[in-house]
């Protein structure tokens, strides 16, 4: 289907440092950033530890598909996704923690800014953490080289980014000759 939810539970309980506590009644929301995958955040929630909070780790549509399916979706797509993903979850749970990563983290805060302050789905969100929040872009060859390194076939040696950008990566297909199909989904 064009929209995917994977999802996770722990079946313990406890909390997470500062005091807030996670439990049975509190649901985390994933959030990838682009064209990134929900796998990103496997070793997060494996760190977390934390005991009977259930784990929501959204696939935003024409992501862990092939440049086809990803070229097929456009930003609208994922910020309806994301706001009907979060008003769902919030019917289910008490208190909902949203975690997103680059571009997930926009969408997260736009969905709760984007929701009226007197609703039941923002009086539940929690919090917002947003890792890598793109203030700002910048190109820079350092940028381009881990991209193109990525769609390329491993190297010995490369640069741990170029590995990480290729683990994550959640387009496939993906080479030096399409690569130009992802300008019109990198201009929202």
């Amino acid at each position: 289907s064009f929209f995917r939810r994977s999802r996770d539970s722990s079946s313990r309980t406890g909390k997470i440092k500062g005091g807030l506590l996670l439990d049975n009644r509190t649901a985390i929301i994933f959030i990838h950033g682009f064209m990134g995958c929900s796998a990103q955040f496997d070793e997060l929630i494996e760190m977390l530890g934390t005991k009977s909070v259930s784990f929501h780790k959204l696939v935003l549509p024409g992501h862990e598909t092939d440049l086809s399916g990803f070229n097929k979706s456009r930003s609208r797509h994922w910020r309806q996704y994301v706001n009907e993903s979060v008003e769902e979850i919030c019917r289910s749970y008490d208190r909902v923690l949203i975690v997103g990563h680059s571009m997930g983290g926009l969408l997260a805060v736009n969905t709760a800014v984007s929701l009226p302050s007197d609703s039941q789905t923002r009086k539940k969100i929690i919090g917002i953490v947003a890792v890598s929040f793109p203030l700002a872009l910048k190109f820079t060859f350092r940028c381009l080289k881990i991209r193109l390194g990525a769609i390329g076939k491993q190297k010995k040696n490369e640069l741990a980014q170029i590995t990480a950008a290729r683990r994550f990566c959640g387009v496939s297909g993906i080479n030096i000759f399409n690569s130009a199909l992802l300008i019109p989904n990198s201009l929202g």
